[in-house]
């Protein structure tokens, strides 16, 4: 009887040993794939009070700003100086998710879909607060100026606005303070991985390349960018190495077309990374 324990043990060491190193090679084989295909080429510490950094944009020459989920401030960060130079408050404690830059006026927006407007960020600041017609459960982290039609866009995170199916890109018109019911675009797929992709993704934030206009949607949680073209139709696809963007929350590009990707302290420090994708 001991005898026959004692083999079964053997065997059960042997198999449990065999499925350890499938499973590590399995995860090495990843690692390996996604160097590959993104590279981190600077990356940027950031002081605590941004512990739970989100939205990020782009403003000007080595600025970012940024906001984190807890306060109403937009902080200012300078990548020549690695400093916070400057910081405007507008408003209380909330989930501020989004932040976008059209001209010189800043807006944020809350989980709930507020929308909060900095007029003239650089001057004399003035501020605005506008309620949408959405709630908590659509979940709104992500914001873009479209300065051209005069927009703001946004992209729900979980339930899809106003009843519509699919995944849209809704446009608050800066003039009329009014949030379209209509999607200015639908994200669309021809490929069936990415159509799963799609159907699951939570966007946390949203950017376009200033060159190519592809959409950049970023997700946070099992962190990934899925990438469309100018007409909304999903192109590829980045799973992002969790070992370094391990709570990805916000993304921007520099005029030249450089990406910026700013990370939570989630399992480290806050950061903003400069990334190439290969």
């Amino acid at each position: 009887m001991n005898k026959i324990v004692v083999a079964l043990s053997v065997v059960i060491i042997g198999i449990a040993f065999l499925f350890y190193h499938l499973y590590k090679s399995r995860i090495e084989q990843k690692r390996v794939a996604l160097e590959d295909t993104q590279e981190v080429v600077d990356s940027w510490e950031l002081p605590s009070v941004l512990d739970e950094i989100s939205g990020i944009i782009w403003v000007e020459d080595n600025r970012i700003a940024c906001i984190q989920d807890e306060v109403g401030i937009v902080f200012f960060y300078n990548l020549k100086t690695k400093k916070l130079d400057g910081q405007i408050k507008f408003g209380g404690d909330g989930d501020y998710e989004g932040i976008a830059l059209a001209g010189d006026d800043i807006y944020v927006t809350r989980s709930d879909g507020e929308i909060f407007e900095i007029l003239d960020y650089k001057g004399e600041p003035t501020f605005n607060q506008y309620n949408l017609p959405l709630s908590e459960k659509n979940n709104i982290e992500t914001l873009l100026a479209d300065t051209i039609n005069n927009q703001l866009l946004i992209m729900a995170k979980d339930h899809e606005p106003f009843g519509n199916d699919g995944r849209g890109i809704y446009g608050f018109d800066i003039t009329t303070k009014k949030l379209k019911e209509k999607p200015v675009l639908m994200v669309t797929a021809k490929d069936s991985d990415l159509k799963k992709t799609l159907h699951k993704i939570r966007p946390s934030d949203i950017a376009i390349h200033p060159k190519t206009k592809e959409i950049y949607i970023l997700q946070g949680t099992k962190p990934r960018i899925l990438i469309a073209n100018s007409n909304g139709v999903a192109t590829k696809e980045y799973p992002l190495n969790n070992k370094v963007f391990y709570q990805p929350e916000g993304i921007t590009f520099s005029p030249d077309g450089t990406l910026y990707i700013s990370n939570e302290a989630t399992g480290g420090v806050p950061s903003i990374l400069k990334v190439k994708l290969k």
